[in-house]
């Protein structure tokens, strides 16, 4: 099973980095950190581009992890010990 990436793209208003920040830290973080520590997220992040372009998103928050899926045949949760380094 190879692991899966997600994404989610903000389009974050110049001046609110660091409120958008704040929220990833607060709200989403606890939840990540939680699945990493059951093994479904292998590892999360956030990342800013210096290149930016009328209607493209600022941000952009990546998450890494097996366990986001269910194995049917198994009928259990996938979790990092069953992903193959790509």
């Amino acid at each position: 099973m190879q692991p899966l990436t997600f994404w989610y793209e903000y389009t974050v208003n110049p001046g609110k980095e660091a409120q958008f920040l704040e929220l990833v830290k607060t709200v989403g973080a606890p939840v990540r950190d939680k699945l990493m520590a059951d093994g479904v997220v292998l590892a999360w992040g956030v990342h800013s581009g210096f290149l930016r372009a009328p209607g493209n998103s600022t941000h952009t928050i990546l998450v890494f992890g097996c366990g986001l899926v269910w194995n049917r045949e198994g009928g259990r949760r996938i979790t990092g010990t069953d992903c193959q380094a790509g």
